[in-house]
């Protein structure tokens, strides 16, 4: 049996996997199912990398990414789905008034799905909200990326929303170097 702990760090796993084999082409060819850990990084991968890809064998897996608009994701966000979020790609500046009205698209869309399917527990719709916007901030702050990307799917029968935020960026350790930090010294 599977624990809740494994089917987590699964998703991860595998696609660790694929980002080490991922050269020139990005093999999907056996894949059956990508969750947005995956799909997002993929994705952000093969539009801002220019790779080429190889799509997924299965025709239920190659309908799913379609589905969610993989790999180049929309640039306007859809009417709110009870059950997902497409791949959406923003504009990463604070200077494009279109980029703020849509994350709060994004934003009301993340709340629905959970008002909707997990119900309304005190202040976790609040603290969902104040999450991504933070992290949606963050990548328009510090990331220097043109781009951040966003993704999210409802599970039912699990009762789980997983979301997946990514930006190209400079990364954490690179924006403190910028700055004058030695980030890597204070990991221990």
């Amino acid at each position: 049996m599977v624990t809740a702990m494994e089917s987590i760090l699964q998703p991860t796993k595998n696609l660790i996997k694929l980002l080490k084999s991922a050269v020139d082409i990005v093999d999907l060819s056996d894949a059956k199912f990508m969750h947005p850990i995956e799909l997002l990084p993929v994705s952000a991968l093969i539009s801002e990398g220019s790779k080429k890809y190889i799509k997924p064998k299965d025709e239920v897996c190659k309908s799913y990414l379609n589905y969610f608009n993989f790999p180049s994701g929309l640039t306007k966000p859809k009417l709110p789905s009870s059950k997902y979020i497409p791949i959406y790609k923003f504009s990463a500046s604070k200077k494009d008034d279109k980029s703020l009205r849509d994350k709060s698209t994004i934003l009301e869309s993340l709340i629905a799905i959970c008002l909707s399917k997990l119900g309304s527990p005190e202040g976790s719709v609040s603290a969902l909200n104040l999450a991504i916007d933070e992290i949606i901030s963050n990548i328009e702050d510090h990331s220097e990326a043109e781009f951040g990307w966003i993704n999210a799917q409802f599970y039912p029968a699990k009762e789980y929303l997983d979301v997946c935020m990514l930006d190209s960026g400079i990364t954490i350790a690179g924006k403190y170097k910028k700055v004058g930090i030695d980030y890597v010294q204070y990991i221990d």
